[in-house]
């Protein structure tokens, strides 16, 4: 009864369209967010307490195993949490610290969530930045970059030749690199080095050809 009273207790989150750092609800009316490629991004929406805390993890797994998508970050936005309860503290870190296919991101916290998981030791285990915790945006660039980094490894697995280049690597320098074509500016004196090796020798004139 407590879990059907609960309910999910969570809305899923995307990228609004156009925008960096703008996010909204997936699917609902008048929303313009799109999802992330290998992020789930979902907030929780009221306390967390041991009437949904068990509850909100359960359909929240079942819901993105039926949809079949890879997820390799899960950004957890806990703006709408006023607190956490002993119950929520120790299902959470036993939740968000162990090993998974995907690695948690909390973030939106309030002064008093973010007190109640650095006394709990949860967010040492994360192991985040501690503006994170609080910017939404933050904890998804963490988000994007940790997904880079793994579909990277997976595919330096599959072929060690290939190489992934950073997101902030212009497309013409990319293009560059792909064809060996060295990009870096010449040392000082080169080009008048290069013009002289092209040069050709002068005939030397020597005194007996001029008397």
């Amino acid at each position: 009864a407590v879990t059907r009273f609960a309910g999910a207790g969570y809305v899923e989150l995307g990228r609004v369209q156009g925008t960096f750092e703008a996010y909204d609800e997936l699917g609902v009316p008048g929303s313009n967010a799109e999802e992330l490629s290998g992020i789930a991004i979902v907030r929780f929406s009221c306390p967390r307490w041991f009437g949904n805390c068990v509850s909100t993890t359960r359909i929240a797994r079942k819901e993105r195993q039926k949809s079949g998508k890879v997820i390799l970050a899960v950004v957890v936005d806990t703006s709408m949490v006023a607190f956490f309860d002993e119950t929520a503290l120790h299902h959470y870190k036993r939740e968000w610290t162990r090993k998974l296919p995907y690695r948690v991101f909390v973030t939106g916290c309030c002064a008093t969530v973010r007190r109640q998981l650095q006394t709990a030791g949860i967010a040492e285990l994360l192991g985040q930045p501690g503006d994170s915790l609080v910017q939404l945006h933050s904890a998804v660039r963490l988000a994007e970059a940790h997904v880079q980094s793994e579909r990277s490894a997976e595919l330096a697995m599959k072929d060690p030749d290939v190489t992934i280049e950073p997101d902030d690597i212009q497309p013409e320098m990319r293009s560059r690199r792909a064809s060996n074509v060295d990009v870096s500016p010449p040392p000082t004196g080169s080009r008048q080095l290069q013009s002289d090796r092209f040069m050709p020798e002068r005939p030397s004139m020597s005194s007996d050809r001029l008397s």
